[in-house]
């Protein structure tokens, strides 16, 4: 007995003195359980439907630190929508007996370091420096970072899609050997590059300036859909005949006075989609009778932050041009990932921060903004702690289109002429929106979050604008949808 104790205390001790030469793991992630009740806007009537759902999301990460130089990440998620029945996908598996295929990959990627260098490669997360106008999402590429004193330069580059819908090549569709092999070979892709590069110029400003690229090769790719402005059904009538690009060049400033921050950005966006690409197989397809187009718009956006001794209170104003080209598309192209302007405590007009299967009504950027009718607007805020491990944050916005006009959609008026489609007003409307909540144990974060949303007159009855003739362009109801609220309690753990 004492030689099998002598035998486990060496083992034990040997494992201890190979410990700091083995690879450090860490495991890290969240618990975050959110319990809704809403109700979702619907322009053509006032009975806006309800609906409540108790929405989980666990997600789990384990990086290896092999050594100072390298270090491998894994993470995992799981959704799952309480009740949700089929035993298979993404958030399901939450029924009776729980059963269900629903682990998903969410990272995976190497980390490369190099004193003032570093790399990553595989699956990640990456966001740009203008609030995720240009892009905020997973995605799989190659971020490499550098610094050379105060200046910071960043490279980007990530394959979006592989020939993602191209007739038998399609990758979701089973192919025989030679069709696997020319599917690589086929110019169809959709891939994304960035340069970025930051100059801390003092302790109190720092500037920067971004250049991103989206080469898209398939105008059936929905990201290419977004960059050329096709509808559905043109998009499947112009597979594999078109090439669509758009280009995103930004600046941006940061300045500190004493306990109030001021950043900002400005970006101009332009682009195109070439339809001269007019061949399949070496024969010219038919039918194909698409006019180039073109595209640009602006965006900026500038946000005042005072500091509090119980927080912050600021003060965020959006811009975004509208449309006002009757032959190419001059709306906003990008915010890929629709993952934008989240820590304005907004949940409605724009992205909650904390969505996870509820869904992003985003009102502002999709009804107005990626619609071609521009946008406007300005969002008080507030990030306060409170005693007892308690907080308590807020917003309030306000939201405006440019203009009620879409010059790249006309519609005939009674005369028989062309004019373009209109909506009764500017108006998208407001939102306030109030998140409570105490921490339990150090960890455990509840919170009750709620908003409100009230509808102006961009929503209102449309027909009297187009000519009294409902197929007109955008149809509405009598009158604006009734105002909307959105309420849920968040139990949120991270470790």
């Amino acid at each position: 007995m004492k030689k099998t104790n002598r035998i486990l205390l060496a083992s034990g001790l040997m494992l201890a003195l190979a410990t700091p030469a083995l690879a450090e793991i860490k495991f890290s992630g969240f618990y975050r359980l959110m319990a809704y009740s809403g109700e979702i806007k619907d322009v053509d009537s006032q009975d806006n439907d309800s609906r409540q759902i108790i929405d989980q999301r666990f997600r789990a990460q384990v990086t290896n630190t092999l050594n100072d130089n390298v270090s491998i990440t894994y993470q995992a998620e799981i959704d799952t929508v309480w009740g949700g029945s089929v035993p298979g996908g993404g958030g399901n598996g939450g029924a009776f007996d729980t059963d269900g295929v629903n682990v998903e990959t969410k990272h995976i990627y190497l980390d490369l370091k190099e004193g003032d260098t570093s790399a990553r490669i595989g699956l990640q997360t990456y966001g740009d420096e203008f609030q995720g106008l240009v892009g905020f999402a997973d995605m799989a590429g190659i971020t490499v970072k550098h610094k050379i004193g105060n200046t910071s330069i960043g490279l980007l580059y990530s394959k979006w899609d592989e020939n993602d819908a191209d007739g038998d090549n399609a990758n979701t569709t089973a192919l025989a050997a030679s069709g696997v092999n020319n599917a690589g070979s086929d110019w169809d892709d959709t891939d994304f590059y960035g340069v970025t590069i930051s100059q801390k110029i003092s302790d109190s400003f720092k500037a920067g300036a971004a250049v991103y690229y989206l080469d898209s090769n398939d105008v059936t790719d929905t990201r290419a859909n977004i960059v050329t402005g096709l509808p559905g059904m043109d998009r499947t009538a112009f597979a594999d005949h078109g090439d669509g690009e758009v280009w995103f060049y930004g600046v941006t400033a940061d300045a500190k006075f004493g306990d109030i921050g001021v950043d900002g950005f400005v970006l101009y966006q332009r682009g195109s989609v070439d339809f001269d690409n007019r061949w399949d197989g070496g024969v010219a397809a038919a039918g194909i009778n698409k006019k180039d187009q073109s595209s640009q718009a602006w965006a900026a956006s500038a946000k005042a932050t005072m500091k509090l001794a119980n927080g912050n209170i600021g003060v965020r104003g959006i811009f975004i041009t509208d449309d006002e080209s009757n032959n190419d598309n001059e709306y906003w192209l990008g915010s890929f990932g629709e993952y934008d302007f989240v820590n304005e405590n907004q949940m409605i007009f724009l992205t909650d921060k904390f969505v996870c299967n509820w869904g992003k009504e985003r009102y502002a950027m999709d009804d107005a903004a990626r619609a071609g009718y521009g946008l406007w607007a300005i969002v008080l805020s507030g990030n306060h702690t409170l005693p007892n491990n308690m907080y308590a944050n807020w917003g309030l916005g306000y939201y405006s289109t440019q203009d009620n006009e879409r010059d790249d959609q006309m519609v005939v008026n009674a005369k028989g002429d062309l004019e373009e489609v209109r909506t009764n007003g500017k108006v998208l409307g407001w939102e306030a929106d109030v998140r409570v909540g105490k921490k339990f144990f150090e960890k455990v974060d509840v919170s009750l979050n709620a908003a409100y949303a009230d509808f102006g007159s961009f929503y209102a009855d449309t027909t009297e604008q187009n000519n009294d003739i409902p197929a007109n362009g955008v149809t509405r109801g009598s009158s604006a949808p009734d105002s909307i609220y959105k309420a849920y309690l968040m139990v949120n753990v991270p470790f």
